[in-house]
């Protein structure tokens, strides 16, 4: 695990946030841009949502960012992209 400051207020990325953005090749500054400044979606299971349209210019198209806070414990939880069909938020 490892921190991250967005909105000045410092996050902890999961063991699991952390592997997802390695296979998927999402990077810290996508996360932190997709918080900062992704629509929120809201989850009835009191993880925040949020997504973000992005240009990868080493793929050179666009990519949806999905990045799942847990804002209470202050703690990114995963993160996926439009690639991902099966969304796991353990």
């Amino acid at each position: 695990m490892y921190l991250v400051r967005i909105r000045n207020i410092e996050f902890e990325v999961s063991v699991h946030a952390a592997k997802r953005m390695l296979q998927r090749f999402i990077s810290e500054e996508m996360v932190i841009e997709t918080v900062e400044q992704g629509m929120l979606i809201d989850q009835p299971h009191g993880i925040d949502l949020y997504e973000h349209q992005l240009y990868d210019p080493e793929d050179q198209q666009l990519r949806v960012i999905r990045v799942a806070v847990n804002l209470k414990e202050r703690t990114i939880v995963t993160v996926f992209d439009d690639e991902d069909t099966d969304y796991d938020f353990s």
